[in-house]
């Protein structure tokens, strides 16, 4: 059997502000965004005749969700060696419409997109050593943070609290850094690296049943990594 759904239509609204300033040492952008999502894949429990539902999730083309919010991005190069640059997001995100919201086999009602923190943010450093011999050495560095935000916003795939609202996963941030070394010729390079610095347990897919079957199938993102890589061009 083929299943033919309606194609997702996004209505997008923006304004923006673009500069460079200091000489073009410093950018600043600011983008006010509001956007309408027709026609969005939401999951779905089927009912049987007697009206129980029924263990069976499928997809439909029912939902309908609204977003809206600001984005924020600062570049500054205030000498040649160094470099900054900052975002932030702040977005409100909210089902509409989802096929059914009967609290047990759709979504939520105003429950937030998945992975769709009202906040978010991002800091990142680079610094440039210059070598005597001509080489140079980079140190770099990023951090990441993601606020609360729902894996799933569908009562069966999402734990509820007492008061029927979906239980968003805790925020979290992110620490990477890299060492870079080049020499003169620029024929190869050698990295030291490393990834979640901080060692942060977060969850990145998966969804939470443990209202329905008693079970959590998350998906934990990847612990603390450190390594080396060596890079040659030819």
């Amino acid at each position: 059997m083929i299943c033919h759904y309606p194609p997702e239509i996004i209505q997008n609204k923006e304004i923006g502000f673009r500069s460079d300033l200091l000489g073009g040492k410093l950018r600043f952008n600011a983008t006010y965004f509001d956007s309408l999502w027709k026609n969005m894949r939401v999951t779905l429990l089927p009912k049987d005749p007697n009206g129980n539902t029924q263990p069976y999730p499928y997809q439909s083309g029912e939902g309908k969700g609204t977003a809206k919010g600001w984005e924020f991005e600062v570049d500054y190069v205030p000498t040649d060696r160094l470099r900054l640059n900052v975002g932030l997001g702040l977005i409100d995100t909210n089902y509409i419409q989802a096929g059914v919201f009967d609290g047990v086999t759709g979504n939520y009602p105003g429950a937030p997109f998945a992975y769709a923190p009202d906040t978010s943010a991002s800091l990142g450093i680079q610094y440039r050593v210059p070598m005597r011999n001509g080489g140079d050495f980079l140190l770099a560095g990023n951090y990441g943070y993601m606020g609360k935000y729902a894996r799933d916003a569908a009562y069966q795939r999402t734990l509820i609290d007492a008061n029927g609202n979906p239980v968003l996963e805790p925020a979290y941030g992110l620490l990477n850094a890299r060492f870079v070394y080049e020499p003169p010729a620029r024929n190869y390079s050698v990295e030291i690296w490393g990834k979640n610095l901080t060692d942060q347990q977060y969850v990145n897919g998966g969804f939470d049943t443990r209202d329905i079957w008693g079970y959590d199938f998350a998906i934990i993102g990847r612990s603390r990594e450190v390594g080396v890589g060596l890079s040659f061009t030819f």
